[in-house]
């Protein structure tokens, strides 16, 4: 027993020893809690990165960590950054350069000393994001797509953002329900997407309370023109590209008479329809029974023409025994006779 009571205390001590230790090793990995620099601007052609940091100075950083960067001096927000493989750089002789017009949207000069630390992921993941579009057309799938791209990224207030064909602008984030400049998406981040083209369809009825006066003497139909008037003006102060279609309509409860007097037109209607088809239909029989008898008269003479050959110096004029001539016999007794006399 007491073997092992040693042996208890011996593990025991040990464990105590490398959890006193581990700190220390986590502030070397991590490096300084806050660095102190001097701040230069880049221009978009130099590098692609919005942040770039000297590799040797901060050297502790992994790809994926999340960093704060603020004046010193003055009164400009933080901006957050999101480090990636392009954001430590050995071409960089400062400890941090900023992209110009991003330091003109945070209001940072330049050779300002700005403090960087970096933050938890957690503390700075955005939980509302509102995002507007504007003259183009989004699908489900494009939202669905955007979302998936601007998952883990940094978005910046005011900034907009491209994935393909598909532009956005960031209006407001959302931390722990307070607007921020910047903030990093994740699963559990909430998009709310707002179109400034939108088409809208308004619909006015034109009914017996629009001609009555309200509790402020006016027309009702006078102050609906007047709040449409007041939506325009804020559309024009936002700058927004609605295509807006106003349709105006009205109804009015018919009588039965004048049911049946519609009915009884219907009727009238329906049977002159009739009567004109009958007339086509008759028309085309009319039109069918001449071209059979024509038909029939130049079938009849080919007939004669090639069962019966005539021999040219015949008389017409020749009678048979009873005194009957070639044309008399032919329109009595049919053409049988007739030719009995010529053949």
């Amino acid at each position: 027993m007491m073997r092992n009571s040693q042996k208890f205390q011996g593990f025991y001590k040990s464990q105590l020893q490398q959890n006193q230790n581990k700190p220390e090793q986590q502030k070397k990995s991590q490096g300084p809690l806050v660095v102190e620099a001097k701040l230069a601007l880049h221009e978009p052609d130099w590098s692609a990165e919005q942040v770039v940091l000297n590799c040797k100075i901060f050297d502790f950083l992994d790809v994926g960590d999340v960093l704060q960067i603020q004046a010193v001096e003055g009164d400009s927000p933080p901006l957050l950054h999101q480090v990636t493989q392009n954001t430590l750089s050995n071409k960089l002789v400062a400890h941090i350069s900023v992209e110009r017009s991003l330091c003109t949207h945070f209001s940072l000069k330049y050779q300002c000393t700005v403090k960087i630390q970096k933050v938890q992921r957690e503390s700075v993941i955005a939980e509302m994001v509102h995002l507007t579009l504007k003259d183009q057309f989004f699908s489900r799938g494009d939202i669905w797509l955007l979302k998936l791209s601007l998952i883990h990224q940094c978005l910046i207030k005011g900034l907009p953002r491209h994935h393909g064909k598909i532009r956005v602008h960031v209006d407001t984030i959302t931390i722990k329900g307070q607007e921020t400049m910047c903030g990093i998406i994740d699963d559990t981040t909430h998009f709310v997407f707002r179109s400034h083209s939108a088409q809208i369809f308004w619909v006015v009825q034109l009914s017996k309370e629009m001609w009555e006066f309200g509790c402020d003497g006016r027309l009702n139909i006078e102050r609906c023109i007047d709040s449409m008037s007041d939506i325009l003006r804020v559309w024009n102060s936002i700058g927004v590209t609605h295509s807006l279609n106003v349709i105006i309509f009205s109804r009015h409860f018919l009588s039965q008479q004048f049911h049946s007097e519609m009915r009884l037109i219907e009727e009238q209607e329906q049977q002159h329809l009739l009567m004109l088809k009958k007339e086509e239909q008759q028309e085309n029989e009319n039109k069918k029974e001449n071209e059979n008898e024509n038909g029939n008269n130049n079938n009849h003479t080919t007939c004669f023409a090639d069962q019966y050959t005539i021999n040219p110096n015949v008389d017409i004029n020749k009678t048979n025994s009873d005194g009957e001539s070639f044309l008399s016999i032919l329109s009595k007794n049919g053409d049988d006779e007739a030719l009995e006399l010529l053949l």
